[in-house]
């Protein structure tokens, strides 16, 4: 009995989410909490969240994150990438938009789908390196 307990929780812990919520988001450090109360940083999030801007959306790649403004000073996360990287950068997220007044939202609306961004590159280095070259005879 133990023994299947003790299985059923290592599955869960390898198994991939496949939804994100607050409570997966990680605890800041101290330079990321500063570079997210930035001045700069609140100042785009609020250009961004503009209800004159309703469906506008950007991608980070760096982070692999997709966020879209869902209007009424609500933006969401629509996309990300299932790496550490994202998850930061969600918490990063949603700290500025927490310090203006504007709601990130999770859960339901963000799709986590696997990171294949290394094995994209890997193909595109392979394809660079199968075209044909001049042939000198």
């Amino acid at each position: 009995m133990k023994q299947e307990t003790k299985r059923k929780q290592e599955n869960k812990q390898t198994e991939r989410q496949t939804r994100w919520y607050d409570e997966d988001l990680p605890s800041l450090i101290e330079v990321d909490l500063e570079k997210s109360l930035s001045h700069e940083a609140r100042k785009w999030a609020l250009d961004f969240s503009n209800p004159e801007h309703i469906g506008e959306h950007t991608w980070n790649e760096f982070c692999g994150l997709l966020i879209q403004n869902a209007g009424d000073y609500r933006v969401r996360c629509i996309l990300a990438i299932d790496c550490f990287d994202a998850k930061i950068g969600l918490s990063m997220y949603k700290t500025t938009f927490n310090a203006i007044g504007v709601e990130l939202e999770l859960g339901e609306f963000t799709i986590v789908a696997p990171d294949r961004r290394e094995d994209q590159a890997a193909s595109e280095d392979v394809k660079v390196a199968e075209a044909p070259g001049m042939e000198v005879v």
